[in-house]
């Protein structure tokens, strides 16, 4: 069975990741973890919700001179992952994967709105990321946030492996490391530090 077969066919995974063609042959398999969709809730049934954002309305658009105002936070993700500048940067999306943890949207309009997330939800979605982290094996998961998709949404049970930068293992899942930068969307975000941290991230992990 191929690895898109093991996608599609999942049980728990609704929305595919989104997989950068040079993802499998690259020496650090990256996967960012975002946090939602929002939208109309017939969108649940739509598998390609994920790849669309990424591959049409981010990376084909950007390409046609279209700067949707939203990709700022794929665009800055891109900046802090490879140390470069902002518009030189979105490259590395050929190389890295990305998935969205919960597996409905969680409002219809936006990021305040979380009115559709519930218990079962959390639990269905955690139960999805383990099955992407399983297909996709990648070496280390960067997380979008230091809010609840990091203290509350993953599973709680985890394994420190280093205080600052904060990396960690979650005991359910396959043994990849988990590090969480600040949200790409934050108002207070500082690009200098994060890049900072990412780098540390590096050397613990021996790329450096």
């Amino acid at each position: 069975m191929t690895m898109e077969e093991k996608l599609i066919k999942s049980e728990t995974i609704k929305f595919l990741p989104y997989i950068g063609e040079n993802y499998f042959n690259s020496n650090q398999k990256i996967l960012v973890l975002g946090e939602s969709h929002y939208g109309n809730q017939k969108m649940n049934s739509y598998p390609m919700w994920t790849r669309d954002v990424i591959e049409k309305e981010y990376l084909q658009d950007l390409a046609k001179g279209i700067k949707n105002s939203w990709i700022k936070c794929f665009r800055t993700t891109a900046e802090i992952l490879t140390g470069k500048e902002y518009s030189c940067s979105d490259y590395i999306w050929k190389d890295i994967a990305f998935y969205n943890f919960f597996q409905e949207t969680v409002g219809d309009s936006n990021p305040r709105d979380k009115k559709y997330i519930t218990a079962e939800l959390i639990e269905k979605s955690r139960m999805a990321l383990k099955d992407v982290l399983e297909i996709l094996n990648p070496d280390v998961v960067v997380v979008w946030g230091w809010g609840k998709l990091m203290t509350t949404w993953l599973p709680i049970e985890r394994i420190k492996l280093k205080e600052t930068p904060y990396i960690f293992t979650i005991n359910e899942y396959p043994p990849v490391p988990f590090w969480c930068m600040m949200h790409p969307s934050s108002p207070r975000l500082n690009i200098k530090f994060l890049k900072k941290l990412w780098n540390d991230v590096q050397v613990f992990l021996s790329w450096k």
